[in-house]
């Protein structure tokens, strides 16, 4: 279980990176969070079917991608399944666009 949140980062073309928001985890589920000033730069879901834009916490559904975001499994590298994604990565996660 992740014990700190991770930090989602994205890098645009031009080289600059910005924070998107925080992943977290608890017995629960896994959850999202967008940053407010990447919101108000970019008003726009970077998952629009699943993340709506606004700063409310935001479960992830369990189903298709094991409790994860989808916009987030497919942008990880897999070690060992979906439950040591966040160990391997530690604190940061990038999202590439």
């Amino acid at each position: 279980m992740l014990n700190t949140p991770l930090t989602v980062k994205r890098t645009f073309s031009n080289g600059h990176r910005k924070t998107v928001g925080k992943l977290a985890e608890n017995r629960d589920g896994t959850y999202f969070q967008y940053d407010e000033a990447y919101l108000e730069k970019h008003p726009s879901s970077i998952a629009p079917f699943n993340i709506k834009a606004d700063l409310s916490l935001q479960k992830a559904p369990r189903q298709p991608h094991y409790g994860l975001h989808g916009v987030f499994g497919d942008s990880f590298l897999m070690v060992g399944g979906y439950t040591s994604w966040i160990g391997f990565l530690g604190k940061m996660a990038t999202i590439h666009n």
